[in-house]
């Protein structure tokens, strides 16, 4: 494979005295000003490109975001549901069917518990075979009222496959109110139908935790479902129908389960980037879509900044040339040309100095500093055996691979990289590398961008996504995934694992009585007793409110009670001081759940169990250990 050729690049310095010699200068001049310009519209390609990658980049992190607390929302409905159904007796939905007063009362006490965890949910109700809500959560017209005529109904009533069905906007006709409605099939011993298991999530609850989160100043987010009819929108705004060529419409169709489209919106006109995705296991789309004018704002002020320096070179370009063309009929005034391009020289440098973005012309090692730009000085260290040498200090992995690439291709485009400032700080630059010929000898032509900082948000935004925030361990979606990851493992291996459910005692009483700052360091003291009390090879994790799961691998069940006994112990001895009163003393009931590597189950199911397990420790008289059977 033929060697790339090297790019020449002369420095005006080299120009000699003679008069031949001299009359070729404005010729070179001129060409490295094209040169020049041909970088900067590389470099204003490559820079929007970068922009529009970024951009992706931070609406995909957006979106995983906002999914996750989606997903846990409805995940949190849907375990609700769950547990409610281990607790219903078949029976006594049959008997509410004669409104049988003990039954119903029994039903009511299990949907009040726990819908009482669901803050999100505005009721959780039973509904008959025939369409009749039998039993909610609170009294009220719900008991007249009729659902027969509810898509759900029929749906879940002629397919006994599906187990959960998440239904389009509807209006409520208990709470007067837009919701969406979950729903779960009730079955009997043989398998026949015998009605539904219903919670609901207002649409003005979506729209707030689609408000948490900034999109910029002209940035949309949209909760779709299946016909990609809007089912909340942040920032709201009357939406109206979706045409059938909708862009995401033509990406959903290839069976794609998310993507990034840009189009103009509809609603307001505004062009936006957007990435899209399905909810895993739920008939939603949301879609996180970025302005235009939000993420190429720096972008546009470059463009103004290079089309004034291209106007600039243009302009001392065509004085070069009237130059070159005065010094091929005036031989006579060879001297005075000699001058002339020794300012033009000067002013080539100043352009180059006043370029907005590093430029560094190095050695072919890619670490001798031949020419920097001012914007350049900061980046360069003095050299190990000459101060008065700059070098560039780029990792020494990626320093060998960008010269071997730009050695076998010519040129390196967008390559990311650390690079290590004067003062020993590191930073994350983004670097474009061209060979070329610089004083009569090879070298590098290396433009650089910092992107530390956009690093650092792509960082925060993955920490975000993944931690309670208040406590600093796994949230809710972070703690299901490493949780099942880590009973995937144990199966596979035959080896044990338990999971503890702890919930804080009378924690509404304390928040009541001391304020939800006390309740805000109990829940931190909790923590912080969990992680001085496990191993380091425990997954502690936060579920909501109070309440908090720790996955426990290679753990059987006995030394799961044991661990669990020991932090009740543990956490009981914490004293949170208040002014002017007693301390605090805290207590917890934990629930044991640990698997069987002979019975194959999924995390879902064992958090369930270790739920029940905690439900009783609750019902025993609390402060205490449970263990699931």
């Amino acid at each position: 494979m033929p060697r790339p050729r090297r790019r020449r690049l002369r420095s005006p310095g080299l120009i000699g005295e003679s008069a031949a010699f001299s009359s070729i200068v404005p010729l070179l001049a001129l060409l490295f000003g094209v040169l020049l310009c041909g970088f900067q519209a590389i470099e204003l390609y490559q820079s929007r490109h970068d922009e529009v990658s970024r951009a992706e980049a931070s609406a995909g992190n957006l979106r995983r975001l906002l999914e996750s607390r989606l997903v846990g929302m409805f995940r949190e409905v849907e375990l609700v549901l769950i547990a409610v159904e281990g607790g219903v007796n078949t029976r006594w939905v049959e008997h509410l069917s004669a409104r049988d007063p003990a039954d119903r009362a029994r039903l009511e006490q299990v949907l009040r518990y726990y819908s009482g965890r669901l803050p999100q949910a505005g009721q959780v109700g039973v509904v008959s075979p025939d369409g009749r809500l039998l039993a909610l959560d609170h009294y009220g017209k719900a008991w007249t009222a009729d659902v027969s005529d509810r898509d759900y109904l029929r749906i879940m009533r002629d397919d006994p496959s599906i187990k959960v069905y998440y239904s389009r906007p509807m209006y409520s006709r208990i709470d007067k109110r837009h919701v969406v409605t979950i729903v779960r099939r009730i079955h009997t011993a043989d398998g026949h139908f015998a009605g539904l298991l219903l919670s609901d999530v207002g649409i003005s609850y979506i729209e707030d935790m689609l408000s948490g989160t900034d999109y910029g100043p002209h940035g949309v987010v949209a909760l779709r479902d299946t016909a990609l009819d809007v089912v909340a929108r942040y920032p709201a705004a009357r939406v109206p129908g979706t045409p059938g060529n909708h862009p995401m419409a033509e990406q959903m169709a290839t069976g794609q389960p998310g993507g990034v489209v840009r189009f103009r919106s509809i609603n307001d006109g505004e062009m936006r980037l957007y990435s899209w995705g399905w909810l895993p296991g739920m008939p939603y789309v949301l879609a996180v879509g970025l302005s235009e004018r939000d993420y190429l704002t720096d972008w546009h002020g470059r463009i103004l900044v290079a089309g004034a320096a291209g106007a600039i070179l243009a302009v001392l370009g065509s004085g070069i040339f009237l130059l070159y063309r005065r010094d091929r009929r005036r031989h006579a005034a060879l001297l005075e040309h000699q001058k002339r391009l020794r300012a033009s020289e000067a002013r080539f440098r100043r352009l180059v100095n006043a370029m907005p973005t590093p430029v560094i012309v190095t050695r072919p090692d890619a670490r001798r500093v031949l020419f920097a730009n001012p914007p350049s000085a900061e980046l360069l260290a003095p050299g190990d055996d000459d101060p008065d040498q700059r070098q560039l200090r780029l990792d020494e992995v990626e320093r060998v691979w960008l010269v071997e690439k730009v050695d076998e291709a010519g040129d390196v485009s967008g390559r990311e990289m650390p690079l290590v400032r004067p003062d020993g700080e590191a930073m994350w630059v983004l670097v474009s590398a061209s060979a070329i010929l610089f004083d009569d000898g090879p070298a590098l032509l290396i433009g650089i961008n910092d992107i530390t900082a956009r690093r650092a948000l792509e960082e925060r935004l993955q920490v975000l996504a993944t931690t309670d925030t208040l406590t600093g361990i796994a949230n809710r979606g972070s703690l299901l995934e490493r949780g099942e990851g880590l009973l995937q493992l144990a199966m596979r291996h035959q080896r044990p694992l338990s999971v503890l459910m702890l919930d804080i005692d009378h924690f509404k009483r304390i928040n009541d009585s001391h304020g939800h700052h006390i309740g805000d360091e109990a829940i931190r003291a909790t923590v912080r007793c969990c992680i001085d009390t496990l191993r380091a090879s425990d997954v502690p994790g936060r579920l909501g409110g109070e309440e908090f799961a720790i996955v426990m691998p290679e753990t059987g069940l006995t030394d799961a009670v044991l661990v669990a006994e020991r932090l009740r112990v543990a956490i009981g001895k914490q004293a949170i001081l208040l002014d002017g009163i007693a301390p605090l003393h805290l207590t917890v009931s934990i629930g044991v759940a640990s698997h069987d590597p002979a019975r194959p189950e999924t995390f879902a199911a064992m958090l369930i169990r270790a739920d029940l397990a905690l439900y009783a420790a609750k019902n025993n008289g609390r402060d205490r250990v449970e263990v699931a059977d």
